[in-house]
């Protein structure tokens, strides 16, 4: 019974397939490759109801687009070519951009030329489910290419963009593809889900004008969707959006002289100084302006990051400055007087340039030599004009930046609003519980809303059909970072309810619950030749209970956590780990000796976005899955477990997995690959499994997937669809 009701839930992920003429898991490598891409073709369901909204849009004297016509939505089918198939989607279209230059009328091709937001229902593009279609005029054509590029090197959260052959109903042209700044994206950028926020433009471009309130303007959450996952994630969403809010706050309080800085972490810290200088240098400085800006918020630094959007870069000398006149707007306020941008050697390298040109030459859609000609064009005039920007903040007297918060005042943005002649509800105070939520108004009358107005409330600035904002000034978002000894270097943040030593001498690490949620996490650690011993507690009833979400309330899953770590001949060892992963590792790299769990709540071994090795691995009792890995590189030498509550090894979202020797007793599922993902091992043992191995496609954002095994030994099922592919045996 438990192997029909494993097939039917396999069976109805299917869902999140296109219809192709391949086997996905057969070209995993080139369906992440936009040079693949020969073609795409769409064509719209009501072709004249979508030519008539775009000749409304054209027929205006407003430079702005009006929002009725771009909310607009239209069905159609898009059909991607690529050099071995084609995968057919169907999709929701709609009109993208605020501004006229996104639409046009070719009496070349007489027709409209459109930029367009694209939603596919099934299926997707280089991993997008969502994506934009844009003139490349708007965007300073392969100029936004390149810079997307540069910036993602150099450790930006940037979307994935590229110039592509389109055909619209039709009518023949090039585009650039350019992912949404979603889920897709963060992955795209080996970041885990987690909020993001931009500035807030609903009062720019609706009938109250355009441009005219930005000393009103605040910020919105783009992934409301995220806030409603449970309450854990409600509560760092709330937290993350104060304080962004509070960081647009002051930017008005100082408007004149600083346009463009927006620290929401805390007075300069080092990422948007790194941010601010990077787009000033490419001449993107429209990506700076405040309506422009997107923000992701790591759960693990308990930080922002930027996110670059819509720069208009244009790689053009910025001119030896000889005299204030030249200088780029406010350089000069925006950074401290010792700062040094820190990526400069970096650029002068033969490898950065020779990265570059591999990564453009098959986003460009050029041939590979005019490629190779477009970056050494144009990287060497980014890299002079980091040199010419650094030379002016050395040698300039200049004054230093403001560095007081504590001179905000919430009454002159109250005051701000009513002159304006915006009518404004204000929540100064807001708690968050498992049902709903309390908020407490300007005039401070409280009442309680649902968790979904709350989402309208920080995602649409409405709060029951009303305009309305949260500036609320109460934010909770201290860190709990403490530095680690210079033997292993980086910083550690713990819950209250752990006990925690190191023996330097004997370079190990003990680290003990007090409480069974109680949590440890190692950031930019540098693990060499140590052991970490992790102790848990049974659960209370009450805490198995009220843990609504696979995360705390930090955004952390698991009990012993390493983030953007390094480790070689490390050894881990977890006992009675009653979260939801015993052992988490995410965006880190390097070996591991020995890696024993036992007795795990839920999964025992989970990391993502991480190039892990381990000599040997031992797994006894896991709620969920033994070993569960995604995004990443992982290699196992030998692999034991048994009492596994759902698979043995776990393999996800586009991840190479070998493993030269595993054993596996008592589990529902031994082998899984999923989503694009390849798993090769060796030598299978597989005990007690109602199923032995399975590829499939779970996630619309992925594909098939690939398994192969060359000696396998299990009595049991298997299940492989129709977009993966298996091989079992020499």
């Amino acid at each position: 019974m438990l192997h029909i009701i494993y097939l039917f839930f396999i069976l109805f992920t299917w869902s999140a397939n296109a219809d192709c003429d391949f086997k996905s898991a057969e070209h995993i490598e080139a369906l992440t490759m936009p040079s693949s891409i020969q073609l795409i073709d769409i064509k719209v369901n009501k072709s004249k109801k979508f030519y008539r909204n775009g000749l409304k849009m054209l027929s205006t004297d407003s430079p702005t687009i009006s929002p009725v016509h771009k909310k607009k939505k239209f069905k159609s089918k898009i059909t991607v070519h690529y050099e071995f198939g084609k995968c057919t989607f169907n999709s929701t279209i709609r009109q993208n951009g605020d501004l006229r230059d996104h639409i046009e009328y070719s009496f070349e091709k007489g027709a409209i030329i459109q930029s367009l937001n694209v939603k596919l229902k099934a299926g997707n593009i280089l991993n997008a489910i969502k994506f934009k279609l844009l003139i490349p005029r708007t965007r300073n054509d392969l100029n936004e290419v390149l810079t997307t590029i540069i910036l993602k090197e150099l450790g930006f959260i940037a979307p994935e963009t590229f110039k592509v052959n389109v055909n619209i109903n039709g009518v023949a042209g090039e585009m650039l593809f350019q992912e949404s700044g979603n889920k897709e994206l963060l992955e795209s950028n080996l970041r885990r889900e987690g909020p993001m926020f931009e500035g807030d433009e609903t009062l720019l471009w609706s009938e109250y004008g355009r441009l005219g309130f930005d000393d009103i303007s605040l910020t919105r959450q783009t992934n409301p969707n995220w806030y409603l996952k449970g309450l854990n994630s409600a509560r760092i969403s709330i937290n993350a959006y104060k304080k962004l809010q509070k960081s647009y706050l002051v930017r008005q309080d100082y408007i004149s002289r600083l346009r463009y800085l927006i620290q929401p972490n805390k007075i300069h810290k080092n990422i948007f100084d790194s941010f601010h200088f990077s787009l000033l240098a490419l001449n993107a400085s429209h990506g700076l302006a405040f309506h422009n800006r997107q923000f992701y918020f790591n759960v693990f630094l308990n930080e922002f990051e930027p996110v670059y959007y819509d720069g208009n870069a244009s790689f053009t000398k910025i001119p030896e400055i000889p005299n204030f006149n030249n200088i780029p707007e406010d350089l000069l306020s925006s950074f401290k007087i010792d700062y040094k941008y820190p990526h400069i050697e970096r650029l002068k390298s033969s490898a950065f340039t020779e990265k570059i040109i591999s990564k453009f030459s098959i986003r460009s859609n050029l041939s590979v030599s005019t490629s190779s000609e477009f970056v050494k064009q144009n990287l060497p005039i980014f890299i002079s004009n980091v040199e010419v920007l650094q030379k002016t903040l050395d040698t300039l007297e200049r004054p230093q930046n403001f560095t007081d918060l504590k001179s905000l005042d919430y009454d002159k943005f109250i005051e701000r609003v009513k002159n304006s002649g915006i009518e404004q509800n204000h929540v100064v105070n807001i708690g968050l519980n498992a049902t709903n939520a309390l908020i407490t108004g300007l005039d401070g009358i409280s009442s309680n809303v649902s968790h979904e107005q709350v989402a309208n409330l920080i995602s649409e600035a409405s709060l029951k059909k009303e305009r309305a904002v949260l500036i609320d000034n109460n934010i909770k978002l201290s860190t709990l970072a403490r530095y680690l000894p210079k033997v292993i270097g980086g910083s550690y943040m713990a819950s209250k309810d752990i006990s925690f030593s190191i023996n330097e001498e004997k370079k190990s690490i003990t680290v003990r619950q007090k409480k069974s949620d109680g949590w440890i996490l190692f950031i930019d650690a540098q693990l060499d030749n140590w052991s970490i011993y992790f102790t848990g507690l049974e659960p209370d009833v009450q805490s198995k209970e009220t843990n609504l979400q696979r995360m705390n309330e930090y955004g952390l899953t698991g009990c012993l956590n390493f983030y953007n770590s390094e480790f070689n001949q490390t050894n881990l060892f977890s006992k009675n780990g009653q979260c939801e992963d015993s052992i988490n590792i995410v965006n880190s790299q390097g070996n591991f000796k020995k890696i024993k769990i036992e007795n795990a709540f839920a999964d025992a071994f989970d990391a993502d976005f991480s190039a892990i090795d381990v000599d040997f691995i031992e797994i006894e009792s896991a709620g969920n899955d033994c070993y569960d890995v995604s995004g990443g590189n992982y290699h196992i030498s030998k692999f034991i477990s048994g009492h596994c509550g759902d698979k043995g090894i776990s393999v996800g979202e586009k991840s190479k997995f070998a493993a030269d020797e595993i054993k596996i007793t008592d589990t529902n599922i031994g082998i899984s690959s999923k989503d694009f993902s390849t798993v090769r091992i060796n030598n299978a043992q597989l005990k007690s499994v109602l199923m032995c191995y399975q590829a499939n496609q779970k996630k619309q954002e992925f594909g098939g997937a690939g398994l192969y095994i060359r000696t396998l030994n299990c009595k049991g099922g298997s299940f492989v669809d129709s977009n993966s592919t298996a091989e079992i045996g020499e």
